[in-house]
């Protein structure tokens, strides 16, 4: 192969792996624990509508009407009155001011890695995103998504304090994570039993 088409192949594969900056994907093997990587920006880039859409409803304390949004396995685990209560949790630990901000969490743009180059909904068990909301006390709240069926659901979310609190005492985390998918791509198998 000629040095040209060397490099012309490489330019290819690396403007195919276009990082998605602000999503991880996360593996779910069945331990509760979870190993997160790069996306492909193009299998990401579509989120950021529901993604606002569901960040404007918790920073103006109308976290029950995302209810709608959750796929099955969180729709069992908390109620319409649960997340009613979580949002009165929330002003009382928070009290958002409804500004927010996604955060970046890949800084690179392209890298050669097997999730960059995979359906990040069929290689991944969900993908995550992760917002600063702002207030009296800052806060970070990690979203977790899955495609079912061709839309997007909630299946999980994380929300903790950003920064140590003025009295040095942070809010307990609130965490609800109920994946749908079980390792999609079989890293239990993979990897995960070679290094136990």
């Amino acid at each position: 192969m000629k040095i040209r088409e060397i490099i012309l192949s490489l330019v290819v594969v690396l403007s195919g792996c276009a990082v998605g900056q602000y999503h991880l994907g996360y593996h779910n093997i069945g331990t509760d624990e979870y190993f997160y990587g790069a996306v492909g920006n193009k299998y990401v880039k579509d989120l950021e509508t529901f993604e606002i859409s569901c960040i404007e409803k918790v920073v103006t304390y109308k976290f029950d009407e995302l209810y709608d949004n959750f796929a099955p396995k969180l729709k069992k685990a908390l109620s319409v009155e649960q997340l009613k209560d979580l949002n009165t949790n929330l002003r009382t630990a928070y009290g958002y001011s409804g500004k927010y901000e996604r955060l970046l969490l890949v800084p690179q743009k392209s890298m050669l890695d097997e999730g960059v180059g995979k359906d990040a909904f069929k290689f991944y068990d969900f993908v995550g995103a992760h917002y600063l909301l702002d207030g009296k006390f800052k806060a970070v709240i990690k979203l977790y998504m899955y495609r079912i069926e061709n839309e997007i659901k909630i299946i999980g979310f994380e929300i903790m304090d950003y920064e140590e609190n003025p009295k040095g005492k942070n809010n307990p985390i609130i965490k609800h994570i109920h994946p749908e998918a079980l390792d999609n791509a079989n890293m239990r198998n993979r990897y995960y039993q070679r290094v136990q």
